[in-house]
């Protein structure tokens, strides 16, 4: 088994490609709708988050975050980037884990039991770490995801 998998409330499904008309073709594939991309909204908004993404980051990888999106604003769609913030930002990694390892290891408990060697040792660990997380811990970890105060 390679990798942390199944929490609900973080894992997403869906086409990943290059281009926006590479996407489209996959969704067609998948649904059987074809999308035309003239139907695609015009002067999307692109949020950027100041805080927390660009503290203490290379500044190689800074320029060219910033390059990419001044790069964004060019394509047809018309993205016009927004500065924004993220509240709670410094948060979400602690609480992503949180989740991430509390609902991996309902999903796999059977399986880590009856077969534990099937995971890599960081996956076993990463699993026994959720099963001793509190059900208040957990709830607090999705109040924070959701911008609640906890």
């Amino acid at each position: 088994m390679e990798g942390l998998h199944h929490g609900p409330d973080l894992d997403h499904v869906g086409p990943m490609a290059r281009r926006v008309e590479d996407v489209a073709i996959l969704f067609e594939v998948l649904t059987g709708v074809k999308t035309e991309l003239a139907e695609l909204p015009k002067d999307l908004k692109l949020g950027v988050a100041q805080n927390y993404f660009f503290e203490n980051i290379h500044p190689e990888v800074k320029d060219a975050t910033r390059t990419a999106i001044r790069d964004l604003e060019g394509f047809e769609v018309g993205l016009s980037p927004v500065e924004t913030a993220i509240p709670q930002v410094e948060c979400q990694g602690a609480c992503r884990n949180l989740i991430a390892f509390a609902e991996a290891a309902s999903y796999h408990r059977a399986w880590i039991e009856e077969r534990a060697l099937d995971y890599g040792a960081d996956v076993r660990e990463s699993l026994r770490l959720g099963r001793m997380m509190l059900a208040t811990e957990y709830i607090g970890a999705q109040r924070v995801k959701q911008c609640e105060s906890s």
